[in-house]
């Protein structure tokens, strides 16, 4: 998208003008038109407070500006940031495990363009969140034929190889949500990435490699509304359910639990008591403050 337009009342043309200048925009007004520009976007306030987006950056600042309240904006679905009646490609990305003990740390991108995008709508895809672990196993499979999507699973021995050395789960997640976002781009081209706003997005973008750095990325929060990140988090809600079952049978442990609750506690003493501490560094996420409670449970503080 080279190009979008959109209305502004009266009152939001003052507070645009000076949005834009605390983000480095040069703004100057002829005939009572305002003009704003910065790199590879131009950006045009007429009489009337229609606004044109002009430039190779459109998608970038339609989204950022969209997510500050500047362009109307639909429901689930339809990203906090993304403008109404936008259906253009992009990849959304998104990661589960991360606030679970035991079991991998999977983070997916897929991308989306307005054709696949009807296809999901009909679907009924949202963010997995609101599905059941059955519902989710039956929706990626759809999904999964409908959009070119690439995985990134890191297992629990190297998840916490990975973050003895990172020392920041940000930079873990920046890291793998920068593959992911790769291995798409190295099959489809596209210039829009959308993921959940975790950290700063230097996290992602430092962690990007030749085609990733001249894509424009935008976090967000709740990006899971966007029909391209619900897509992603979805199938990589499967692949976490599906990698923490493989991971019971390989390890010999009966029903490793999801999320970080007593009921996870239990298993973690469980596991350390008959099979020696150790054993967790192969099934859970060491850094989790679930791991000083189990130590605790079995004598060792």
């Amino acid at each position: 998208m080279n190009q979008f337009s959109t209305t502004l009342s009266s009152d939001q043309v003052p507070l645009l003008k000076r949005c834009l200048e605390n983000l480095d925009f040069v703004c100057e007004e002829k005939n009572s038109v305002l003009i704003a520009k910065n790199q590879g976007i131009r950006i045009t306030v007429y009489k009337t407070n229609k606004v044109l987006f002009q430039g190779a950056e459109t998608d970038k600042w339609v989204v950022k500006l969209a997510a500050q309240g500047f362009i109307e904006k639909t429901p689930l679905l339809k990203s906090a940031g993304l403008p109404q009646g936008y259906s253009g490609p992009r990849i959304g990305s998104d990661e589960s495990g991360k606030g679970d003990y035991f079991g991998p740390l999977v983070t997916v991108a897929a991308f989306v363009d307005s054709e696949s995008e009807s296809r999901l709508r009909d679907i009924g895809v949202r963010d997995s969140k609101e599905l059941s672990d059955k519902a989710i196993k039956v929706m990626a499979a759809d999904i999964k034929s409908l959009v070119t999507w690439k995985i990134v699973t890191v297992g629990p021995e190297r998840y916490n190889e990975l973050y003895d050395k990172m020392k920041n789960l940000n930079k873990l997640l920046g890291w793998s949500h920068a593959r992911a976002l790769e291995d798409v781009l190295n099959v489809k081209e596209c210039n829009l990435a959308i993921t959940d706003q975790f950290g700063d997005e230097k996290f992602v973008r430092d962690s990007l490699m030749t085609k990733g750095r001249e894509i424009n990325l935008i976090q967000m929060p709740r990006a899971e509304s966007d029909i391209a990140v619900a897509s992603a988090s979805i199938i990589a809600r499967e692949a976490y359910l599906t990698g923490l079952e493989s991971l019971s049978r390989e390890m010999g442990i009966d029903d490793l639990p999801k999320g970080a609750s007593s009921k996870v506690i239990d298993k973690g003493i469980e596991i350390a008591t008959k099979y020696g501490f150790d054993k967790l560094r192969y099934v859970a996420k060491l850094h989790f403050r679930t791991t000083i409670q189990i130590r605790a449970g079995v004598g060792l503080v």
